[in-house]
């Protein structure tokens, strides 16, 4: 206890209690200035506790901001913030505000995703992202990009009125020769694998035929892939027909192809036969020997 002679009978200014200050211009009592001073929110009206005394709001409508309901911006405003922020996001200032905030969330991320729990949600996400694209593929929302997964060139081919991508010569050859048949429009599921949707390559609807463009030398890399489409054939009645170097030219039309980018196509197939021709019997000698 402090002596007596230094000490003021005061009223607290917050609770109204009585209290004995320290000093002769003390507003607030012991409890009021630990646990913060009585106030009352300006919006909802309760009484809550604030160590500041320039606090006009309770926690509740603070974090929720509720207090600026009903409290539009006019048009103009908007207009002049929206103008603001775009010019200060290209200055000098801005750019350098958002590059260390990009910094600080790329650490941030790199460290959480370390964690049990980051590592977790990207397993997650993984298997979320995953079941989502297979079935935009599966209901032809969506077409993987074409790459030539077995050739390095563009496959690129043209009819006179467009101008068609493949993902190999032998796919672009067949397409201007069957330019009826749809390409890449029945997707089938995997036999061996749940999460697999493998696309057919052309189907002609008329008659009812799958045709699936494979070397010889990549049936058994593709077996499932081939099983699986036979198999929708059979289920569906639908004739399957697979293309390869020893039929493909039953299905080309030569004397269309007349440009010099359609000429350069039919070359590359034809050098392709050859050449899976080729491994085809040096398997077979192997075999023999």
């Amino acid at each position: 206890m402090f002596p007596k002679e230094f000490s003021f009978d005061k009223v607290c200014s917050s609770c109204g209690l009585q209290f004995i200050g320290k000093a002769a211009n003390s507003l607030f009592c012991d409890d009021c200035k630990t646990n913060g001073i009585i106030k009352k929110c300006n919006y909802c009206n309760t009484t809550f506790r604030s160590k500041y005394n320039t606090t006009k709001y309770c926690k509740q409508c603070s974090d929720k901001k509720i207090f600026q309901i009903g409290k539009p911006l006019s048009e103009e405003t908007k207009v002049k913030i929206g103008n603001n922020r775009k010019k200060w996001t290209t200055s000098n200032e801005g750019l350098l505000h958002y590059k260390n905030l990009g910094d600080k969330n790329s650490e941030n991320l790199i460290r959480y995703f370390k964690t049990d729990v980051g590592k977790k949600q990207i397993q997650s996400s993984a298997k979320k992202q995953s079941k989502t694209l297979r079935n935009k593929i599966k209901n032809g929302d969506f077409t993987p990009n074409i790459t030539n997964s077995w050739t390095h060139w563009d496959a690129i081919i043209d009819n006179g009125n467009d101008v068609r991508k493949f993902r190999s010569s032998w796919e672009a050859c067949f397409w201007l020769s069957n330019q009826d048949y749809e390409y890449e429009t029945v997707r089938v599921n995997s036999l061996m694998n749940d999460d697999k949707i493998y696309i057919a390559d052309f189907y002609d609807k008329e008659n009812r035929i799958l045709f699936e463009i494979k070397p010889k030398s990549e049936f058994l890399k593709k077996k499932d892939k081939m099983d699986s489409l036979i198999d929708y054939c059979k289920n569906n009645d639908i004739k399957f027909i697979w293309i390869n170097e020893n039929n493909i030219l039953y299905y080309i039309n030569e004397h269309i192809f007349v440009t010099n980018s359609q000429i350069k196509q039919l070359e590359k197939l034809k050098k392709g036969i050859s050449n899976g021709i080729s491994k085809t019997e040096n398997k077979k000698n192997r075999k023999n020997r």
